[in-house]
């Protein structure tokens, strides 16, 4: 348990190729929920797929030592939040609700981080 202490930020390759499998999942779970008749699939499916792949993306990101993204942990708790509620015939302003995360997570990452260099 204590290696998980020290995160690697290092390895970019493990970390690329877990973000490549997590969108071939989700495409394919896309793809896979509109070979189903609609009346079938329950609203709000996609969403909680979504946000699963997206929270266990996170999930092997720390298996492996990896930095987790708050960003995508934020945004696929937001998702299965929204199908959920989908499913329970609650409609929520999703995308105002996303958008207001993103507005926050920018805000407070460029509040924190200090002497940042410059992008080239």
């Amino acid at each position: 348990m204590e290696g998980r202490l020290n995160i690697r930020t290092d390895d970019r390759p493990l970390d690329r190729r877990m973000e490549e499998i997590a969108w071939g999942v989700f495409l394919m779970m896309l793809g896979g929920i509109w070979l189903v008749p609609e009346a079938l699939v329950p609203r709000g499916t996609w969403l909680i797929g979504a946000g699963v792949i997206m929270l266990a993306l996170n999930v092997a990101r720390y298996l492996n030592e990896l930095k987790i993204s708050l960003f995508t942990v934020v945004v696929g708790a937001t998702a299965v939040a929204a199908g959920a509620a989908n499913m329970a015939g609650i409609e929520l302003p999703t995308l105002a609700i996303v958008l207001i995360f993103i507005g926050a997570y920018v805000t407070l990452r460029a509040v924190t981080q200090r002497n940042r260099p410059a992008h080239a």
